[in-house]
């Protein structure tokens, strides 16, 4: 990600318009903002839990847009839990639907 990219993606955090770019971002597929959101330095106390890697593995292959990153890389979580909020994908565990609260309070 570029100095303008970053500057833009703070800029965008900063004045709340996120929920309008996630929508976005369903709509343009080729555009892959929900891999730009889930490497903002506002996730970066999202952790990979040992226990959550099967679970996001079974969301990885069913959210819509396809992850680059490996399911170990906080990003990929991230992503993919965005991915399975806006999908309306139903989630097993416990800290997985902590941090999908988390994530999404920072997104909406």
């Amino acid at each position: 990600m570029n100095h303008v990219e970053r500057t833009l993606l703070k800029d965008l955090f900063a004045k709340q318009h996120m929920q309008v770019l996630v929508s976005l971002a369903i709509l343009v597929y080729e555009i892959d903002l929900f891999r730009i959101f889930s490497l903002s330095s506002e996730f970066r106390h999202i952790i990979v839990r040992e226990e959550e890697k099967l679970e996001l593995q079974k969301l990885l292959e069913r959210v819509p847009i396809p992850i680059q990153e490996n399911i170990d890389e906080s990003s990929a979580k991230i992503n993919v839990l965005l991915q399975a909020n806006i999908s309306q994908l139903k989630l097993d565990g416990f800290a997985l639907m902590v941090d999908i609260v988390y994530i999404t309070q920072r997104v909406c």
